[in-house]
């Protein structure tokens, strides 16, 4: 017998149930919301190593039969053999004659959702549906209400950034800190509001924070606990204070950072009082302020390094205001 390994079921398992659902729902969010989007125009793209080759892209909604598009060895010679793709309007593209080891691409079958590509790795081939309004910056009529198309990347993107922020919020009060004085946390999710409040503005760092709190609440401690307000008034006084000061423009995302936290230990301990009617907890602030200098020093730290490293290669982040 395994004493390491047990068939009951465990509170950590909820945990993995809690975070597979809210990632697989953001990025499922994501898929339809993109799909959706792209119902005027739909195109076909045809990349070979990675190249996209212009003149075989193809207009899905032009489309009054059913086409075939042959690429021949001939014209590239890496090819184990021509590759032949069919295009249809109503049932979208898949690979339908390839020579390749294991033909995964053709038990793929039909595709019809923009983004979700075929990829044969022997053939260095990949086909994949984009929406025009992508490149064009259409709009778009999501029931009822018209969007633009940078709109709707915006909200894919804030799904993803408060899934993280929740993931990291309850994984941040499962992990218990060796520190004898309540209210004491890494801050982990911050680095989520600092990186939002560098691609976006104040208005995405609020509301994906307080969504984050709440949505927390939902999950961890439930609403209208002694909990939850004591989160909720360490994020808003928080929040109040950094906006603040980021408006002054003379602070880095480090003194960003510490302010926060530093004012997070402050809006809790300020609600403890009122709570439990007692000055007597005050004598923990000097404490929590001091953590909140070393964690938000951290969480700055983090975040930092985050945005040098991936800046540069994060073109697809629109920062729309």
């Amino acid at each position: 017998m395994n004493n390491n390994f047990s068939i009951k079921f465990k509170k950590w398992d909820i945990l993995i149930v809690v975070i597979s659902t809210l990632i697989s729902s953001c990025l499922l969010l994501g898929i339809l919301i993109s799909n959706k989007s792209s119902s005027s125009h739909r195109y076909v793209q045809i990349a070979h190593k990675n190249i996209i080759i212009e003149e075989l892209t193809t207009d899905l909604n032009s489309l009054q039969e059913d086409k075939y598009i042959t690429l021949k060895q001939d014209d590239y010679p890496s090819l184990l053999g021509d590759f032949v793709i069919e295009l249809s309007k109503s049932k979208g593209v898949r690979a339908y004659q390839v020579r390749c080891p294991n033909h995964t691409c053709t038990k793929q079958g039909w595709i019809n959702v923009v983004n979700l590509p075929i990829v044969c790795i022997p053939n260095q081939i990949r086909i994949e549906i984009v929406s025009s309004s992508s490149s064009e910056g259409g709009d778009i009529v999501i029931g009822g209400v018209l969007y633009e198309e940078q709109k709707i990347k915006k909200m894919s993107q804030l799904a993803l950034f408060l899934a993280i922020g929740i993931i990291l919020s309850i994984l941040e009060s499962l992990v218990p800190i060796p520190v004898p004085v309540p209210g004491v946390r890494l801050g982990l999710a911050n680095t989520v509001g600092l990186i939002l409040l560098y691609y976006y503005s104040p208005k995405e760092y609020v509301s994906i924070g307080f969504l984050r709190v709440l949505i927390v609440g939902l999950i961890r401690t439930g609403l209208f606990s002694v909990s939850f307000f004591l989160s909720l008034s360490g994020w808003f006084l928080s929040s109040l204070v950094c906006v603040i000061i980021y408006y002054l423009k003379l602070f880095s995302i480090y003194g960003l950072s510490i302010t926060s936290a530093v004012f997070h230990g402050v809006g809790q301990i300020i609600v403890v009082m009122i709570i439990y009617s007692t000055y007597g907890l005050i004598i923990y602030l000097p404490i929590l302020m001091f953590t909140g200098i070393i964690s938000g020093s951290l969480t700055a730290f983090i975040s930092s390094l985050f945005l040098m490293k991936f800046d540069k290669h994060i073109t697809y982040i629109e920062r729309v205001k």
